[in-house]
């Protein structure tokens, strides 16, 4: 095992023999020393089996302590990872296609432009609300991708969004939440959801949900904030954030 773990946010990597030379090593040397230093009262043979007896009797429960105290972070690590930042969706598994339901409804595709159910366990301390940003950085418009979801002042109580909440109304969404004008804005004239609908025949697109957790309740945004202005501000008021990403492509 070279590292006991590595987090969603890389709070905690170690390599084994490290930690084994740190705690180890310093109780066996100073057991070694402290026998090594003591006079001999008889024999040098005798002084000397006893010596290595007594020796031995406290390595070994310097052993014993340090494997305790390893037993003790192994334990601190795998707890802390079990409380990583982590987005999923009940609808799509991670890196795996879209289904077709979720994909935009025009421009020559045939989905029913339905948004996928997402839920979020372990957000960090002191997070106040959530935003949430899709984004396709695969879309040929010169480098800049397209938005196709986003989302801000989702309250922190908030765990999840149903599959279908990013109608134009969001009445789905959790109270208080507000959608974002998005680069579909122009087909589907509301900032909703814009499901995928990549050219035909071109590469498999990646889709990219990522939850960020907000150190601030609201994000004052002015009524015609665009999407690339409101990941400025959300980047801003970050504490940690997860991602989730899923693919389509389109053969046909």
């Amino acid at each position: 095992m070279r590292r006991l773990w590595h987090g969603n946010s890389g709070r905690f990597t170690l390599d084994f023999i490290t930690l084994w030379s740190i705690i180890a090593m310093p109780k066996i040397i100073s057991v070694y020393r402290n026998d090594s230093a003591q006079p001999s009262r008889t024999g040098y043979w005798e002084a000397s089996d006893r010596r290595n007896h007594m020796m031995c009797q406290r390595v070994a429960a310097a052993s014993a302590a340090t494997c305790l105290a390893l037993a003790a972070v192994l334990i601190g690590a795998f707890a802390g990872a079990a409380r990583a930042f982590e987005l999923i969706s009940p609808d799509v598994k991670a890196d795996q296609p879209m289904p077709e339901r979720f994909t935009f409804n025009g421009l020559g595709c045939h989905g029913q432009n339905i948004s996928p159910g997402l839920s979020w366990t372990d957000p960090p301390e002191g997070t106040k609300s959530f935003a949430l940003m899709v984004h396709d950085p695969d879309a040929a418009t010169g480098g800049a991708g397209i938005w196709h979801w986003v989302i801000v002042n989702i309250p922190a109580a908030a765990r999840s969004i149903v599959e279908g909440a990013g109608t134009a109304d969001g009445a789905k969404l959790p109270p208080g939440s507000r959608q974002i004008t998005n680069d579909y804005a122009g087909f589907i004239n509301s900032p909703g959801w814009g499901g995928p609908c990549p050219p035909k025949g071109a590469k498999t697109h990646s889709y990219n949900f990522t939850l960020y957790a907000l150190k601030t309740e609201a994000l004052n945004l002015p009524p015609n904030a665009t999407s690339s202005h409101a990941g400025f501000v959300v980047n801003f008021n970050t504490l940690d954030k997860a991602k989730l990403t899923m693919t389509y492509g389109r053969q046909e």
